[in-house]
């Protein structure tokens, strides 16, 4: 391997087991609250983490993205962009502290007064960390990462759930998300080294600066965000927050694991692919790598979710979330879309063309709208299926962007992944009609009937028919293990540099 794979094998390692971390243990503290709590609460707090993030991506601005780009950095730039984000964080908090009441009114639920005033204390306790978080991804700093992931998840869980146990509702859950982010921004200074902290200093000419490549990220950003989100708001005002948890709660289980791929790939190729944004042969050998991969990896995991959606609602989560599984069954098509999108829009972005990330976003947000306002009066699971086909459409339109800045034809990505669609669907079919032949009726015997009938069937047909996914998957776990041994070597030191 050159010194470039090795020094991004490295990263992958780290980043990979901090994703993991994360994922895996907000999913874990989520199913014990969500047993524990009525799913009308995590409905209410689903509605204010949707302001929330909306907020968020304004104050961002794109400035962490042009932090990771820039080829050079300066104190600078650090410290302009830390106290943009502060400044703004404060201002945006006062706002959402007076508007308050009227979206409490506009939802009729008094309640939300005081938890959105509570919880968009988050905004401002998030800002600190922002400019730490942007460096150390940077810098493929990630075994940092997950000294900060792990301490703050297992407090703030460990707070939530203790709540949770003392009946204190959905304020279980707002305990556990203000713990987590107070013990992630304190870690984000103590881990940072000191010549990357803050000071006091501040320059237009630097933040105009980087706004040449924020302003493209934030708005396809911001665009993209709120048009995911309006579905939620919607869905809170039109049905119920019940059925706002519903939804919630099945987009939750494949956006998790397609976060943990998509958060892979975004924190580790963006850096990558911007060291060798200048050449296109590179760029394009590395996508031929890692699509077969991903998809050899993701396709089967949302394809498990799927067909066993039902058995693992009532398992994980008990009845009283029976609905969820509906959803759930479409959910993870949209899932599969995702990390593939993100690869593409990586490579956008490194090429500096924020101009076309940006209109192609505000084209595909355009039609997510169009998709949300016919479905949406036929209910929710019409809306689901909606957002099927506008992730579908979505990905053909970044692999168009790609094949436009790079040259990587469509037919040639198309190739890269679709047949692992096929073998997962054939695999799929095969498991539901064994496990219904054998009239198994315990939820958790068909979770695990299914999980090694499809597993062993969808392994064995990409064997059969020579997919690189099943060899380079092995290759780069091997490439890993030794990458994660190599971290206290010369090499692993470059990557903490």
């Amino acid at each position: 391997m050159s010194s470039l794979e090795k020094k991004t094998t490295v990263a992958l390692s780290w980043s990979g087991l901090e994703t993991l971390l994360n994922q895996g243990l907000t999913i874990g503290i989520r199913i014990i609250l969500a047993r524990m709590i009525d799913p009308t609460e995590f409905g209410l707090l689903a509605l204010l983490t949707i302001v929330i993030t909306l907020c968020e991506i304004v104050i961002q601005s794109g400035f962490g993205q042009a932090i990771i780009q820039k080829k050079e950095i300066s104190q600078l730039d650090v410290s302009t962009v830390f106290f943009f984000n502060f400044v703004c964080s404060l201002v945006f908090y006062l706002v959402l502290f007076f508007t308050a009441p009227l979206v409490a009114q506009f939802y009729e639920e008094p309640r939300l007064t005081l938890l959105l005033r509570v919880v968009a204390l988050s905004i401002v306790i998030r800002s600190l960390g922002r400019i730490h978080y942007s460096l150390l991804v940077r810098n493929l700093q990630f075994k940092k990462l997950v000294k900060i992931t792990l301490p703050s998840l297992v407090a703030g869980g460990v707070v939530g759930i203790v709540m949770a146990f003392l009946e204190f509702e959905v304020w279980a859950i707002v305990a556990f998300q203000m713990v987590t982010a107070v013990v992630a921004s304190l870690s984000y200074w103590k881990f940072s080294e000191l010549e990357d902290r803050p000071q006091w200093e501040f320059s237009w000419k630097s933040l105009s600066g980087l706004w040449k490549f924020s302003s493209g990220v934030f708005g396809a950003s911001f665009i993209h965000c709120f048009v995911t989100n309006l579905y939620g708001l919607l869905i809170g005002k039109a049905f119920s927050f019940g059925q706002l948890a519903f939804y919630n709660q099945a987009r939750t289980f494949h956006q998790s694991p397609a976060s943990i791929f998509t958060s892979l790939v975004t924190r580790v190729l963006f850096p990558v692919f911007s060291s060798i944004q200048d050449d296109n042969a590179k760029i394009i050998a590395a996508m031929k790598r890692g699509i077969p991969v991903m998809a050899f990896i993701v396709f089967p995991v949302m394809g498990f979710l799927m067909i066993a959606s039902e058995n693992l609602v009532v398992f994980l989560l008990t009845e009283k979330w029976l609905p969820t599984a509906r959803l759930m069954c479409w959910f993870p098509l949209v899932g599969m879309f995702m990390p593939l999108s993100a690869i593409q829009n990586n490579v956008i972005k490194a090429k500096g063309r924020t101009g076309l990330f940006f209109w192609g976003g505000l084209a595909k947000s355009a039609l997510a709208v169009g998709v949300l306002i016919l479905t949406i009066e036929y209910g929710i699971l019409a809306v689901v299926i909606g957002q099927v086909v506008v992730a579908a459409v979505s990905l053909l339109v970044n692999l168009a962007m790609t094949q436009y800045v790079i040259g990587y034809r469509i037919d040639m990505m198309l190739f890269d992944f679709l047949p692992y669609g096929f073998w997962v669907a054939i695999a799929g079919v095969t498991s539901i009609l064994v496990v219904n032949l054998a009239g198994i009726e315990s939820h958790f015997a068909s979770l695990i009937l299914k999980f090694v009938l499809f597993g062993s069937v969808y392994y064995l047909l990409c064997r059969i028919s020579g997919l690189a996914g099943p060899a380079e998957c092995s290759e780069k776990i091997a490439d890993i293990a030794i990458g994660l041994k190599r971290f206290n070597t010369p090499l692993g030191n470059q990557a903490k540099q």
